[in-house]
């Protein structure tokens, strides 16, 4: 029984500011990757599909010289990209788990060129089975079920801050000597 999947396809250019026939010029950055990581914990790394046991890795991808994303692997510090696909774990009731997202973390490498460090990620819903994901285009996931802090206010030595349903966390005090900005949700900041 196949895995169920999804494709991942999409395109990434660099913008420098460089002008070439009178027009902005953008290029693929080859030296990129990307790291597709699933939200399993330590606890649920291996999920059941049929009656097997999968260990659900970390897929790399690289980027071609006309930009396009696709499936590769890092050999000695350099992205070797192979021209397949990117394929994911797809969301599937088959899966002993559900929920399932992946983080897609750019990465560039360090100066020593063996190492890589983190340009951007986010998260994104796994798609379906079978069905095709256009990167720079794909919702991002909205972690967790908490309200999302829209405002807040100084008082004194302590900081309060509002969720977007109304509701106040408690204060929180600020050492002496700390500079604090909050944002007052309607265009202006406090500082204290």
């Amino acid at each position: 029984m196949p895995l169920p999947s999804f494709t991942v396809t999409g395109n990434l250019f660099d913008i420098t500011g460089d002008i070439v026939a009178s027009e902005l010029y953008e290029f693929p950055p080859t030296t990129l990757r990307f790291v597709f990581t699933p939200n399993l914990s330590n606890i649920n790394d291996v999920v059941e599909y049929g009656g097997n046991l999968y260990r659900v890795r970390p897929v790399y991808a690289g980027i071609e010289d006309d930009g396009t994303i696709v499936h590769a692997s890092t050999v000695n510090g350099q992205v070797v990209t192979n021209g397949d696909s990117v394929q994911l774990l797809a969301e599937d009731t088959g899966l002993s788990v559900s929920g399932l997202m992946w983080r897609a973390t750019l990465e560039a490498p360090t100066n020593s060129g063996t190492l890589w460090r983190e340009v951007t990620s986010w998260w994104f819903y796994a798609a379906a089975d079978g069905v095709t994901v256009d990167l720079p285009t794909v919702e991002p996931a909205i972690l967790g079920d908490s309200p999302r802090i829209v405002t807040g206010s100084i008082l004194g030595g302590d900081v309060t801050f509002v969720n977007q349903d109304g509701t106040e966390l408690l204060p929180i005090t600020i050492p002496a000597g700390t500079l604090v900005f909050v944002d007052n949700g309607d265009s202006t900041w406090s500082v204290g």
